[in-house]
């Protein structure tokens, strides 16, 4: 399947810490690699994470709405340049489809909820996304 985006994040958000998902390419070519990187919830330790992101090259942002504690992440991230940064319905990742046929229900319960947002955002698979807008 095509990639659409070369370097993405999906961010898993909690009430203490953060999963971020990073897929970029591989070492060998027609490879992906994925990094799961935790961090804490204080804001300037989201901003590092904003920062972290785009050092390594990130582009898009995606993560489920998950109440009060997606905002403080959202605006860590808009601080930063980021092409994208989406915020989706948790109901809706979790009942996409893999359009392929490539993973199954049980490949996704067995990974983390980050990188399966990741791939999600990666491969451009329709889901219907809540664009955030910087904060200023």
């Amino acid at each position: 399947m095509k990639v659409l985006h070369e370097r993405v994040a999906g961010i898993d958000v909690h009430k203490d810490m953060v999963k971020v998902a990073i897929r970029s390419p591989g070492e060998k070519p027609w490879t992906r690699k994925t990094e799961i990187v935790e961090f804490r919830t204080f804001y300037g330790v989201l901003q590092h994470m904003a920062a972290e992101l785009r050092r390594r090259g990130v582009t898009h942002v995606v993560m489920e709405a998950s109440g009060v504690y997606t905002e403080p992440v959202c605006y860590a991230l808009a601080e930063q340049d980021f092409e994208q940064i989406a915020v989706i319905n948790p109901a809706h990742a979790r009942a996409l489809k893999d359009p392929a046929g490539l993973f199954g229900q049980a490949v996704r319960v067995k990974s983390s909820r980050a990188r399966w947002l990741d791939l999600v955002r990666s491969r451009g698979w329709p889901v219907q996304w809540a664009s955030i807008r910087s904060p200023r």
